[in-house]
């Protein structure tokens, strides 16, 4: 496993932002198994059904490669007004401070 200089493999990155986003009140959807889902698609949904909010969110380490199937279902998200982005741990705070809004 990959660690990067925060200490965290991509595995335990994600578990940190659903975690995090569960306590800011979001619902998290995240496929358990990817084997059989479509290519690229994001690996957490986030719906905070007060705010009507939905997050769209694909998980890397500071080094980890977006693969175009990926960059292509997030400017899908994007085109249709919801918030689709990367997350890196460098990103973490200023999500963090976002979402808990």
């Amino acid at each position: 496993m990959r660690r990067n200089k925060y200490g965290m493999t991509e595995k335990l990155f994600q578990g940190r932002v659903e975690q995090s986003l569960k306590v800011a009140g979001f619902q998290v959807y995240h496929t358990w198994n990817s084997m059989h889902s479509t290519k690229g698609f994001p690996d957490i949904v986030a719906i905070h059904p007060k705010r009507k909010k939905i997050v769209v969110i694909e998980v890397k380490t500071e080094t980890g490669i977006v693969r175009p199937e990926q960059n292509d279902w997030l400017t899908w998200f994007s085109l249709c007004g919801i918030d689709a982005r990367v997350l890196r741990p460098s990103m973490f705070d200023e999500f963090w401070e976002e979402m808990r809004k």
